[in-house]
């Protein structure tokens, strides 16, 4: 969850495999608070209690502003947040988005699940924005590794967005000092294929 008077209320992040704690590094720098979400109990209870990612990143010290929850059970947190990064593995958002479609309505989505669904041929964007009837999808794309992205290293990544009005909140959500950002009106260009 993002505290920010100059940009969203709040924020969520959701998380496949807690794979994804790169995309944390970064919320750190910026958020007050992060709620990252994942189904490995083991790894939840090991960023709670020692703030460490044990299975992708056990040398990465998350700051204390992380809190993780289990998405099945917790997922009601999304009513709190405005703006949700939507970082999944590119074959679940479909599911992921089905099950927790009554938390996102209005809500700004980054997504930054890359390619395409098969036999479909959907973008990550399409599938997240078909399950959730939502159009305030950003999307997340370029030549970033988390990684690199986790442990600081300088990278650049694109953000297709529809809506101009999301750009500044969204800029001083996922900006650092390593972190180059480039912006595109081309949300489905953006994850690799169109649709």
């Amino acid at each position: 969850m993002l505290r920010d008077e100059a940009a969203y209320e709040s924020f969520w992040y959701r998380c496949g495999r807690l794979r994804h704690c790169n995309c944390t590094s970064i919320l750190n720098y910026n958020a007050s608070e992060v709620l990252l979400f994942g189904r490995d109990k083991e790894v939840l209870n090991s960023v709670n209690a020692h703030h460490v990612n044990p299975k992708y990143h056990p040398f990465v010290k998350l700051n204390r502003n992380v809190r993780a929850f289990d998405v099945e059970r917790d997922a009601q947190h999304l009513q709190e947040s405005d703006l949700v990064i939507f970082s999944v593995p590119s074959g679940a958002p479909r599911q992921v988005s089905r099950n927790v479609n009554k938390y996102l309505k209005d809500k700004v989505i980054i997504s930054t699940a890359k390619g395409v669904e098969l036999p479909a041929m959907c973008t990550m964007s399409r599938v997240i924005s078909q399950e959730t009837s939502n159009q305030n999808i950003v999307s997340f794309s370029g030549p970033t590794f988390g990684d690199e992205l986790i442990q600081g290293f300088f990278s650049c990544a694109t953000l297709g967005v529809d809506d101009k009005k999301h750009t500044d909140a969204v800029t001083r959500l996922l900006r650092t000092p390593s972190l180059i950002l480039d912006f595109s009106d081309d949300v489905e260009g953006e994850n690799g294929a169109a649709s």
